[in-house]
């Protein structure tokens, strides 16, 4: 008896190695690996809003914190409160995409945002603060910009895609504003 269980054992793990290559070779049917690439390219498309989401998030409190820096020299504080307003929004609406293609939205921000935020602290203490103000929100506006322009290379949806043009546009809006309002004349 001992002897038929050890001879089965030893076949079964000569056999496993060439079990699992046979595996891993097995093609699926043409439906089922679209299927496959479908959910992987959903995948994606979710990871990449989540990581929206915490930029936006971020810049939420960057442009919060730069209203708080700036006065009113000629309308930057009121442009920072209302932008941050609209990223606030446009958050919402990230996680909301996020949650109708199955997946959990994104609630917290970057690492890297606490880092540029204690910098920007840093920089305010030894520069005029509206100067600061406005690098940091512009600096954050191209960044977005970057972003959601990366993010619709590896979108899939055709609602994800909307969404995205319509950050894009706006970011570009306000990058235009941002610009005139620190170039004034």
């Amino acid at each position: 008896m001992r002897f038929m269980q050890r001879l089965l054992l030893a076949s079964a793990a000569m056999m496993l190695p060439m079990m699992m290559a046979a595996c891993t070779t097995a093609t699926l049917p043409p439906e089922k690996q679209a299927a496959v690439d479908q959910s992987q390219a959903v995948r994606t498309e979710i990871d990449e809003l989540n990581q929206l989401t915490r930029i936006y998030i971020d810049s939420v409190t960057i442009y919060q914190e730069a209203a708080n820096k700036s006065n009113d020299l000629h309308g930057l504080k009121p442009a920072v409160i209302e932008i941050a307003q609209e990223r606030n929004r446009q958050r919402v609406q990230l996680q909301d995409r996020v949650i109708a293609l199955g997946g959990t939205p994104a609630e917290y921000g970057e690492a890297s945002g606490t880092v540029r935020r204690s910098m920007s602290s840093i920089r305010s203490i030894l520069q005029d603060d509206n100067k600061v103000a406005l690098e940091e929100v512009l600096r954050t506006e191209r960044y977005i910009l970057r972003e959601v322009n990366e993010a619709m290379s590896k979108t899939v949806t055709a609602q994800s895609r909307q969404l995205l043009g319509q950050l894009r546009t706006d970011a570009d809006q306000q990058i235009a504003r941002l610009e005139a309002i620190g170039n004034p004349g």
